[in-house]
């Protein structure tokens, strides 16, 4: 028998015996606990959210692993995300939620952080859009678009105006940021979160105020035939080219970049500008994800990818998300990271000058 025949004898062997052999099994997640960690108290936006997920995440992923929701609030965000950074599990059974707090600390480089939100894999990204209004009784705004520059300028002229945030330095600053660049001053009132500040501003006690898309159609839209709400501009969305597009639950509000070019005749730009776009990027495109630690085997990440795809496809899902996010498009897996990076990625001169601002506008130093 020639060489070459019994070469072809011992591969056809070893063909047949590997028939035999049982495949590896499939990653599964049955008889596990995933913990969904969420770095807020309950009630807010991210744990909403991670809520909302809950069920589908335990329908969708291999084996129908029990999902549990473990709220660890402090640090806004900072003290579940640094020890996530450091304690992750990587075998599929951790995930945290990932908010616009965490994501501005991260971008300002505060003390308190140690986590790198861009060494995490992000599986799915929930974009919110935002709507900024006013009270017309006291402004003398009308809103809905129908003359943004006019209204501006009744909001330049109107005095004692105030907002309100949760402290200088959160997702809050997309919205200082944006009353800056169309020459709107006001005080500012802490310690207030956004449902707070919605009390606050039904209350007249602050009379600047924007919300995510969601909560604005749910608490917000139904005072406008009230006479007390007006909605001047809408912040946009980043598409997937960079430019800003208006939102698409509210097609008829100028974006913050329509009004700014409207208002001086030309498109913003510098520091001020530069900055904005970083804390919209945050605040709108990245507004909420989902992610597994650094060091996720790839199965395991594809394992997730292919869940949450499954997910935004439930029609149950999608008629939920539309109603508490948007209908801004869902971003997944490299798309995710994508935005996250660019969201955060902030150029070492315009964090210089967002910390002199900050220093400026509110005597503190980041």
């Amino acid at each position: 028998m020639s060489i070459t025949n019994k070469i072809g004898l011992v591969s056809a062997a070893a063909f047949a015996a590997a028939a035999f052999v049982t495949p590896a099994a499939a990653f599964t997640l049955k008889d596990k606990k995933v913990t969904f960690i969420v770095p807020y108290k309950e009630g807010g936006g991210t744990d909403t959210m991670s809520r909302i997920f809950q069920p589908f995440l335990q329908k969708y992923l291999p084996g129908n692993p029990t999902i549990l929701v473990l709220n660890q609030p402090g640090g806004a965000g900072s003290k579940a995300s640094n020890k996530f950074q450091r304690e992750g599990r990587t075998d599929g059974t951790m995930i945290i939620a990932i908010s616009s707090s965490a994501l501005t600390a991260y971008t300002m480089r505060a003390k308190k952080v140690k986590y790198d939100v861009l060494s995490w894999n992000p599986v799915i990204l929930i974009p919110r859009g935002g709507v900024m209004y006013a009270n017309p009784k006291h402004t003398g705004i009308v809103g809905h678009g129908k003359d943004v520059v006019a209204d501006i300028k009744k909001l330049q002229k109107a005095k004692g105006l105030v907002n309100g945030t949760k402290n200088p330095v959160d997702a809050g600053l997309r919205g200082t940021l944006a009353y800056a660049l169309m020459g709107i001053t006001h005080d500012t009132t802490f310690g207030l979160s956004t449902s707070k500040q919605r009390k606050a501003y039904h209350r007249d006690e602050i009379s600047l105020n924007y919300d995510a898309t969601g909560p604005y159609i749910k608490k917000v839209a139904k005072y406008e035939k009230k006479g007390t709400v007006a909605p001047f501009v809408a912040f946009g969305y980043f598409d997937k080219n960079g430019k800003i597009q208006r939102d698409l639950t509210f097609p008829n509000l100028p974006t913050i970049e329509e009004a700014v070019t409207k208002l001086h005749g030309k498109a913003p730009s510098g520091p001020m500008w530069e900055a904005f776009k970083n804390f919209m990027g945050i605040g709108v495109n990245a507004s909420k994800a989902i992610a597994l630690p650094k060091g996720t085997t790839a199965e395991v990440v594809a394992v997730y990818q292919k869940a949450v795809k499954e997910i935004a496809a439930d029609p149950k899902f999608k008629k939920i998300a539309e109603k508490r996010f948007g209908k801004l498009p869902i971003a997944f897996g490299e798309d995710a990271k994508r935005i996250l990076r660019d969201a955060t990625t902030m150029k070492p001169e315009t964090r210089k000058w967002m910390k002199k601002f900050i220093k400026d506008k509110y005597d503190v130093n980041i």
